[in-house]
């Protein structure tokens, strides 16, 4: 019928053009670029209509990445503010649970402590999952080296392989033999595949006829390919295009927070990968990751000698969150250090005007008034060195500026929240570096 229309059309005179559905031989539906148009001889008779089909498809999904790269730029300035005004209270929580922890508690007081810790990582897992998807990954370098995706696909399953088989999942591995390396940070990878792993075992949970998964790898001519296929019910087409919206889910209450997928596209982008999505209702769905080849060799591991321990230290706590300037000095006097307390630059400057005998310097970044960036610009000027002995804390290090900031600065950067352990442990191993390196050390005695 449309055919017939079109001819109608075209010998009317008219020229048809527009975007229209068509099928491929395999009865597959594509999208198409249509022109219709009538030609004639040279004393203007009829003679044929020429219909131009141009396939869609590329063009579409390049378009429908676009608006998703375009959504998650903007969900990811929220995200990322959204992380960092919850990062400061966090730390306070887990810093005085940790202290707590340390006192001799029994029965339920104990217990009640333990929960809130451990909830307390528990957010804030979810705190450094939001960072990944705003690309605020920088909490540490990404760890990369040639891995070997099947050794990664393999170390997932069997991790996953009891679960599966309890809920009566069929498994299926199909990964190739000889796969080049991929250039990444293995954990990354794993976060990756455990991800889509999990969301395909909940997809399944559902179907009616076979539960079934398969994990597949395969070469191309510049990329290592991962797929996870599942026997699910399917994705409708209208949900293809915000499956890796964060909070976007279609599960019931308690199975996901509608952050996995999204995490997922921030790794594969991060590695500059890419991460396909194709599904039908009722046939179940399937990811498809495509990760560029490596081409790097593997430096080898440089194992850092544990520091000394160094007691009784003299630290300069800057902190405009006044939990945080408690529970941080508490611990450190408990190891035997002594802290002073500035709640803003400007105070942190008075006292190092006043005494500047610290062995280290640790400073929140953003605080109001003078921030921390200023504090460091300002004791690099004096000139003695004092610079050096800082070490930064934050809750935002994703901003251009941020980054570029601390990339110049070249001192020791903990993102929030911490562990009480963790910014100790920091403060003596870097006095230990200073130390053992007078050149860099400022003075240092």
């Amino acid at each position: 019928a449309k055919a017939v229309e079109e001819q109608a059309q075209a010998l009317a005179g008219l020229e048809l053009h527009g975007e229209d559905w068509d099928l491929r031989k395999d009865g597959t539906r594509i999208p198409t670029d249509t022109r219709v148009s009538l030609i004639r001889d040279e004393t203007g008779n009829p003679t044929a209509i020429l219909r131009i089909t141009r396939d869609l498809s590329d063009e579409k999904l390049r378009e429908a990445q676009l608006r998703r790269i375009e959504r998650m730029a903007s969900l990811g300035t929220l995200l990322g503010g959204v992380a960092h005004e919850l990062n400061n209270p966090l730390t306070s929580i887990k810093s005085f649970a940790q202290l707590m922890m340390l006192d001799d508690r029994q029965g339920e007081d104990r217990e009640a402590i333990e929960i809130i810790h451990r909830e307390s990582d528990r957010a804030a897992k979810i705190v450094a999952d939001l960072r990944v998807i705003a690309r605020q990954a920088q909490e540490e370098d990404l760890q990369r080296a040639a891995v070997d995706l099947n050794e990664v696909v393999r170390h997932v399953l069997k991790l996953r392989r009891y679960a599966m088989e309890s809920q009566n999942i069929e498994l299926r591995e199909d990964l190739a033999h000889d796969l080049f390396p991929v250039w990444a940070d293995r954990g990354k990878l794993e976060q990756v595949v455990l991800n889509l792993v999990v969301n395909a075992e909940q997809a399944v949970r559902s179907a009616t006829g076979t539960r079934r998964l398969i994990i597949r790898t395969r070469p191309s001519r510049r990329a290592v390919l991962l797929a996870v296929i599942d026997s699910g019910s399917g994705i409708p087409a209208e949900h293809l295009d915000r499956v890796f919206d964060p909070f976007w889910t279609t599960k019931e209450p308690g199975e996901g927070m509608g952050l996995g997928l999204s995490l997922v596209h921030s790794i594969v982008t991060e590695h500059n990968g890419e991460i396909r999505v194709e599904s039908e209702v009722g046939k179940g769905a399937a990811f498809t990751v495509m990760l560029p080849w490596s081409t790097h060799v593997t430096p080898p591991v440089q194992v850092e000698a544990l520091p000394r321990r160094n007691d009784g230290l003299r630290v300069l706590l800057v902190e405009d969150e006044a939990p945080i300037r408690l529970s941080v000095t508490r611990f450190l006097e408990r190891r035997g250090h002594r802290v002073d307390q500035a709640a803003e630059a400007a105070e942190a400057l008075r006292l190092l005007n006043e005494d500047a005998h610290y062995d280290l310097i640790v400073s929140d970044l953003r605080m109001p008034g003078l921030g921390g960036d200023e504090l460091f610009t300002r004791l690099r000027a004096r000139g003695d060195g004092m610079e050096r002995r800082m070490i930064f804390v934050t809750g935002d290090a994703a901003s251009e500026e941020t980054e570029h900031f601390l990339a110049e600065a070249g001192v020791p950067v903990l993102l929030k929240p911490f562990a009480l352990t963790e910014i100790a442990e920091l403060i003596e191993r870097q006095v230990s570096r200073l130390r053992d390196t007078p050149s860099a050390e400022g003075g240092m005695t």
